[in-house]
């Protein structure tokens, strides 16, 4: 299967692209700046033949284009929007600094949005496409119980309404909301209580057991229903 990844030169990105060419998966792994994308320029050489890597920017909007009409592959089977940023956890209202969130919108929204506009035709293509969206928990507002982190809560909410008006608009297309637990990355920080091997592994086996009457479901990577 042909997959297009963003943010896969660190974090739940980059193990995501470890584990699906190990599995013998073809990966176009995005990478803002691949030439100090050391990991995954390692990677790419290890697997030349199943894996691209390829610049893009998932806020700019040309980059985002430019990136898919670049892939070698003449389709794609799975999108995996990974690419975000949590810029500030803690924070009352006082101090709500509204660039902060156009910056985390602009990342965690615009950009699985731009990517989905782009690939669109590459996904028409494949005989069971698969648009899969890296949102969290956090973006749950049944769950919600702890507040904090405005930004990042606010986009991924967001997210998940692009991604299940996706899932309705285009019934072609496999739209997945995935959360992938508390990760062990920079951005989970080292407290964390989810290995990355153990989350890729259950995202993985979430978007291959996947069909289309799960297309606009909100899970984690154990499978399991997130309430909105």
């Amino acid at each position: 299967m042909n997959y297009f990844i963003t943010g896969a030169s660190r974090g739940i990105g980059f193990e995501l692209t470890s584990q699906l060419l190990t599995l013998g998966e073809n990966v176009v792994a995005c990478a803002r700046t691949p030439e100090k994308a050391k990991d995954l320029q390692i990677l790419a050489r290890e697997y030349p033949k199943q894996c691209q890597m390829i610049a893009c920017d998932v806020n700019d909007e040309k980059s985002v284009a430019k990136a898919l009409g670049e892939v070698h592959v003449d389709h794609l089977d799975v999108v995996v929007n990974c690419a975000g940023i949590l810029l500030n956890y803690d924070g009352s209202i006082e101090k709500f600094n509204v660039d902060e969130l156009k910056t985390t919108m602009q990342t965690n929204l615009y950009g699985p949005i731009f990517v989905t506009k782009y690939a669109v035709n590459l996904l028409k293509k494949s005989s069971s496409p698969k648009l899969v969206n890296i949102t969290s928990q956090m973006g749950s507002i049944a769950d919600n119980s702890s507040g904090n982190a405005y930004a990042y809560r606010i986009s991924k909410t967001a997210l998940n309404m692009f991604s299940k008006n996706l899932s309705l608009s285009e019934p072609w297309l496999c739209v997945l909301m995935l959360h992938p637990g508390w990760v062990q990355t920079d951005m989970g920080g080292a407290h964390a209580l989810v290995a990355p091997q153990e989350s890729v592994h259950g995202l993985i086996n979430v978007i291959t057991s996947a069909s289309q009457k799960d297309s606009g479901r909100f899970l984690n990577f154990r499978n399991e229903e997130i309430p909105w």
